[in-house]
């Protein structure tokens, strides 16, 4: 790779939660991608677990506490950036959860 070039690197945790034939989705509001929905998901903190971002990620942008129950795979995504002069390197981690009857009656 060309050092010259900016690149920009991220690595970031996604949940899906399927249900009764729904997927639920969250609307972005900020960022490159604002008013554009998404999976519940973000960017890992320093020293934090995959499994720890992730659930924290799911509270911070659905408000449900969710249990882990498997990876479903680890992608690479490149591609150039539409609203700057870079590529975006990204590694992208998808789990499936369960989520209490409780935490049901948020959704």
């Amino acid at each position: 790779m060309d050092k010259d070039k900016k690149f920009h690197r991220a690595f970031g945790v996604y949940g899906i939660y399927f249900e009764d034939g729904k997927l639920l989705v969250i609307n972005k509001n900020g960022g490159p991608y604002i008013n554009r929905f998404d999976l519940p998901g973000g960017s890992l903190e320093e020293a934090e677990s995959l499994t720890n971002a992730l659930k924290r990620e799911f509270l911070e942008k659905t408000g449900l506490e969710v249990k882990v129950v498997k990876c479903l795979g680890v992608i690479d995504v490149s591609l150039k950036s539409g609203h700057r002069e870079q590529r975006d390197y990204n590694k992208l981690n998808y789990n499936r959860f369960e989520v209490s009857n409780h935490e049901k009656e948020n959704i």
